[in-house]
């Protein structure tokens, strides 16, 4: 097999382990398909030394969530529910090619897609999303760096916060913390001072469905809670750039008055679950997971070829 044919497929050392035991089918299938299209696919950690010495060999590299390393470089992702993934030139998913599509609806598609939503919204939610309802809550799921506004962000976490609580300051707010992450003391004393002046605001840790379930907003910078809202038919107000900003109000894309404005208009939600889900992630639970990943791939650069 010629170097240049070889893909290296950098994992951290839980996912590292899984697909070394073939416990991990999308990779399975994606290793599948490359080897039946000519390449020779290697899973290798994704360390420092590993990155760097990645950009400089022959071949493809491949990083799970992680930036690409060089022109031959890929990421892949789960498009936040499994068996569904994506696979592109950057990990900044604002910049995706799904991002810059155009979401379009076929209505000769609508009973699919319909059906389709129905089906993920009882195997993912089948006791919550049936009683979903409206309490006039408002719910922002805060990710990380509260207090710093990132190139990608309309606002600081803090700072977008802060403006949903002037914005809407009848409305009772409960803001949770990311589950994976411990606030720095400046942070803690940023959201007291916060709680201390807007008597409406509660700051809490608890599961994202429960209060998808009971609430009539979702305030995020792009928590996959945001994408989460679709299931539950909630409205969201997005405060950073995503892939899956069309059905939603955006104040990185339209700016804040924009945004507010588009509140009141109603998404589609199940037909983009379908379109962003179905029609434009790979599904690695299909039989035409290996046709549309050859597909994706070549796109993107590869010379895929069957021998």
């Amino acid at each position: 097999m010629e170097q240049n044919r070889q893909v290296r497929i950098h994992l951290g050392p839980a996912v590292l382990e899984m697909a070394q035991a073939g416990r991990h089918n999308f990779l399975n299938r994606l290793c599948g398909a490359l080897t039946e299209c000519g390449y020779a696919p290697k899973y290798r950690p994704n360390g420092f030394a590993e990155r760097i010495a990645t950009g400089a060999r022959p071949g493809w590299s491949m990083f799970e969530m992680e930036p690409p390393e060089g022109e031959r470089s890929l990421i892949f992702r789960r498009a936040y529910v499994a068996p569904f993934w994506q696979i592109d030139r950057t990990d900044r998913r604002w910049d995706w090619s799904i991002a810059r599509a155009e979401f379009t609806m076929d209505p000769s598609r609508r009973a699919e897609a319909e059906k389709f939503a129905a089906y993920w919204r009882k195997r993912l939610y089948p006791d919550l999303a049936p009683s979903a309802r409206q309490t006039g809550l408002i719910y922002v799921p805060l990710q990380g760096r509260l207090l710093e506004q990132r190139f990608f962000q309309s606002a600081s976490p803090v700072g977008m916060l802060e403006t949903v609580l002037n914005r809407f300051p009848d409305r009772p707010t409960v803001a949770t913390l990311h589950p994976k992450l411990t606030p720095t003391e400046a942070e803690e004393a940023a959201l007291t001072d916060l709680q201390r002046r807007y008597a409406k605001l509660l700051v809490v840790r608890r599961p994202a469905a429960e209060l998808l379930a009971i609430c009539d907003l979702v305030v995020a910078q792009n928590s996959a809670a945001a994408f989460e809202a679709l299931f539950f038919r909630k409205r969201v107000l997005l405060f950073a750039g995503i892939d899956f900003h069309h059905p939603f109000a955006s104040v990185y894309r339209d700016g804040l008055e924009g945004a507010l404005d588009q509140l009141d208009r109603v998404p589609d939600y199940d037909g983009y679950l379908w379109w962003y889900l179905q029609r434009q992630s790979l599904n690695a639970g299909r039989e035409d997971f290996r046709a549309r990943t050859i597909k994706r791939l070549s796109d993107l650069g590869m010379e895929l070829r069957a021998d």
